[in-house]
Protein backbone atom coordinates (compact mmCIF):
# COMPACT_ATOMS: atom_id res chain seq x y z
CA UNK A 1 0.00 0.00 0.00
CA UNK A 2 2.99 2.47 0.82
CA UNK A 3 4.50 1.94 -2.70
CA UNK A 4 1.68 2.72 -3.92
CA UNK A 5 0.73 5.52 -2.24
CA UNK A 6 4.30 6.90 -3.67
CA UNK A 7 3.36 5.97 -6.72
CA UNK A 8 0.53 8.00 -6.95
CA UNK A 9 2.02 10.88 -5.05
CA UNK A 10 5.02 10.90 -8.18
CA UNK A 11 2.19 11.34 -10.06
CA UNK A 12 0.75 14.24 -8.76
CA UNK A 13 3.57 15.56 -8.56
CA UNK A 14 4.05 15.63 -12.10
CA UNK A 15 0.65 16.81 -12.72
CA UNK A 16 1.13 19.46 -10.73
CA UNK A 17 4.05 20.18 -12.55
CA UNK A 18 2.38 19.92 -15.74
CA UNK A 19 4.55 17.10 -17.07
CA UNK A 20 1.27 14.95 -17.76
CA UNK A 21 2.80 11.90 -19.79
CA UNK A 22 4.98 11.42 -16.72
CA UNK A 23 1.77 11.86 -14.50
CA UNK A 24 0.06 9.27 -16.46
CA UNK A 25 3.04 6.41 -15.97
CA UNK A 26 2.83 6.99 -11.93
CA UNK A 27 -0.67 7.30 -11.79
CA UNK A 28 -1.52 3.97 -14.33
CA UNK A 29 1.07 1.81 -11.77
CA UNK A 30 -0.59 3.78 -8.52
CA UNK A 31 -4.10 2.13 -10.06
CA UNK A 32 -2.76 -1.18 -11.18
CA UNK A 33 -1.05 -1.53 -7.26
CA UNK A 34 -4.54 -0.47 -5.83
CA UNK A 35 -6.92 -3.03 -8.10
CA UNK A 36 -4.12 -5.50 -6.69
CA UNK A 37 -4.97 -4.77 -3.06
CA UNK A 38 -8.44 -4.24 -4.18
CA UNK A 39 -8.41 -0.91 -2.29
CA UNK A 40 -11.75 0.90 -3.88
CA UNK A 41 -11.04 3.91 -2.55
CA UNK A 42 -8.01 4.05 -3.76
CA UNK A 43 -8.85 3.54 -7.34
CA UNK A 44 -11.60 5.83 -6.99
CA UNK A 45 -8.81 8.37 -6.51
CA UNK A 46 -6.50 7.58 -9.04
CA UNK A 47 -9.35 7.37 -11.49
CA UNK A 48 -9.85 10.61 -10.46
CA UNK A 49 -6.40 11.93 -10.70
CA UNK A 50 -6.20 10.53 -14.31
CA UNK A 51 -9.22 11.85 -15.11
CA UNK A 52 -8.32 15.11 -14.23
CA UNK A 53 -4.78 14.42 -16.17
CA UNK A 54 -6.82 13.40 -19.13
CA UNK A 55 -9.07 16.80 -19.00
CA UNK A 56 -5.79 18.67 -18.89
CA UNK A 57 -4.68 17.20 -22.40
CA UNK A 58 -8.25 17.75 -24.05
CA UNK A 59 -9.13 14.35 -23.76
CA UNK A 60 -12.75 14.30 -22.60
CA UNK A 61 -13.87 10.64 -23.72
CA UNK A 62 -11.02 8.94 -21.75
CA UNK A 63 -11.83 11.50 -18.88
CA UNK A 64 -15.59 10.32 -19.05
CA UNK A 65 -14.77 6.97 -18.85
CA UNK A 66 -12.51 6.80 -16.01
CA UNK A 67 -15.06 9.35 -14.47
CA UNK A 68 -18.25 6.87 -14.88
CA UNK A 69 -15.88 4.19 -12.99
CA UNK A 70 -15.08 6.47 -9.93
CA UNK A 71 -18.83 6.83 -9.98
CA UNK A 72 -19.49 3.46 -9.75
CA UNK A 73 -17.45 2.97 -6.82
CA UNK A 74 -18.90 5.68 -5.07
CA UNK A 75 -22.62 4.57 -5.98
CA UNK A 76 -21.47 1.26 -4.36
CA UNK A 77 -19.92 2.64 -1.27
CA UNK A 78 -23.21 5.26 -1.06
CA UNK A 79 -20.56 7.88 -0.73
CA UNK A 80 -23.13 10.85 -1.81
CA UNK A 81 -20.26 13.60 -1.60
CA UNK A 82 -18.08 11.70 -4.04
CA UNK A 83 -21.41 10.63 -6.27
CA UNK A 84 -22.33 14.63 -5.87
CA UNK A 85 -18.63 16.04 -7.09
CA UNK A 86 -17.55 13.12 -10.12
CA UNK A 87 -20.92 13.90 -11.41
CA UNK A 88 -20.16 17.34 -11.45
CA UNK A 89 -17.08 16.32 -13.60
CA UNK A 90 -18.58 13.30 -15.52
CA UNK A 91 -21.20 16.79 -16.54
CA UNK A 92 -18.05 18.99 -17.52
CA UNK A 93 -17.02 16.22 -19.66
CA UNK A 94 -19.79 16.14 -21.76
CA UNK A 95 -20.17 19.79 -21.66
CA UNK A 96 -16.52 19.78 -23.68
CA UNK A 97 -17.96 16.78 -25.95
CA UNK A 98 -20.80 19.13 -26.68
CA UNK A 99 -23.35 16.72 -25.39
CA UNK A 100 -25.41 19.49 -23.82
CA UNK A 101 -27.86 17.17 -22.69
CA UNK A 102 -26.14 15.11 -20.71
CA UNK A 103 -24.29 17.43 -19.26
CA UNK A 104 -27.57 19.25 -18.23
CA UNK A 105 -28.77 15.98 -16.28
CA UNK A 106 -25.14 15.61 -14.66
CA UNK A 107 -24.73 18.81 -13.34
CA UNK A 108 -28.31 18.64 -12.00
CA UNK A 109 -28.16 15.51 -10.29
CA UNK A 110 -24.89 17.01 -8.43
CA UNK A 111 -26.66 19.79 -7.59
CA UNK A 112 -29.60 17.63 -6.39
CA UNK A 113 -27.58 15.55 -3.95
CA UNK A 114 -24.39 17.68 -3.00
CA UNK A 115 -24.87 19.18 0.74
CA UNK A 116 -26.03 22.58 1.20
CA UNK A 117 -23.24 23.55 3.03
CA UNK A 118 -20.49 22.73 0.03
CA UNK A 119 -21.38 25.98 -1.10
CA UNK A 120 -17.68 26.02 -2.90
CA UNK A 121 -18.63 23.17 -5.25
CA UNK A 122 -22.13 24.21 -5.76
CA UNK A 123 -21.96 27.62 -6.32
CA UNK A 124 -18.76 26.18 -9.30
CA UNK A 125 -21.60 23.91 -10.24
CA UNK A 126 -24.38 26.66 -10.90
CA UNK A 127 -21.78 27.97 -12.84
CA UNK A 128 -21.13 24.82 -14.98
CA UNK A 129 -24.80 24.58 -15.58
CA UNK A 130 -25.18 27.90 -16.28
CA UNK A 131 -22.04 27.66 -19.16
CA UNK A 132 -24.56 25.09 -20.54
CA UNK A 133 -27.68 27.12 -20.76
CA UNK A 134 -25.34 29.76 -22.39
CA UNK A 135 -23.88 27.20 -25.00
CA UNK A 136 -27.24 26.19 -25.73
CA UNK A 137 -28.83 29.67 -25.98
CA UNK A 138 -31.37 28.96 -22.73
CA UNK A 139 -30.21 32.73 -21.72
CA UNK A 140 -33.14 32.88 -19.26
CA UNK A 141 -31.63 29.75 -17.58
CA UNK A 142 -28.00 30.66 -17.92
CA UNK A 143 -28.79 33.61 -15.83
CA UNK A 144 -30.65 32.08 -12.96
CA UNK A 145 -27.81 29.97 -12.78
CA UNK A 146 -25.29 31.94 -13.12
CA UNK A 147 -27.12 34.68 -10.45
CA UNK A 148 -27.51 31.31 -8.31
CA UNK A 149 -23.66 31.01 -8.36
CA UNK A 150 -22.95 34.19 -7.45
CA UNK A 151 -24.99 34.80 -4.80
CA UNK A 152 -23.49 31.89 -2.91
CA UNK A 153 -20.25 32.84 -3.74
CA UNK A 154 -20.44 36.51 -2.49
CA UNK A 155 -21.91 34.74 0.61
CA UNK A 156 -18.80 32.78 1.17
CA UNK A 157 -16.66 34.83 -0.02
CA UNK A 158 -15.31 32.32 -2.86
CA UNK A 159 -13.44 34.79 -5.44
CA UNK A 160 -12.74 32.05 -8.15
CA UNK A 161 -16.71 31.21 -8.57
CA UNK A 162 -17.52 35.32 -8.34
CA UNK A 163 -15.57 35.92 -11.39
CA UNK A 164 -17.32 32.83 -13.13
CA UNK A 165 -20.73 33.66 -12.57
CA UNK A 166 -19.62 37.72 -13.69
CA UNK A 167 -17.92 36.36 -16.51
CA UNK A 168 -20.71 34.06 -17.57
CA UNK A 169 -23.34 36.54 -16.60
CA UNK A 170 -21.22 39.21 -18.97
CA UNK A 171 -21.27 36.99 -22.05
CA UNK A 172 -25.17 36.16 -21.59
CA UNK A 173 -26.21 40.02 -22.14
CA UNK A 174 -23.85 40.34 -24.01
CA UNK A 175 -24.66 37.47 -26.63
Amino acid sequence: SSAANTLSLIGQDYADGGRYSQALIFFSKALRAFQALGDKNQIARVNNLLSWVYTQQGNYAESVILNFATLKVYEEQGDTDGIAIVSANIAEDYLNLGNYPEAIKYLKKSIKIMPENDKINLAYTYCLLGKVYKTTSDYPAAINNYSTALQMATTIQDNFSIALAYGGLGDVYQA
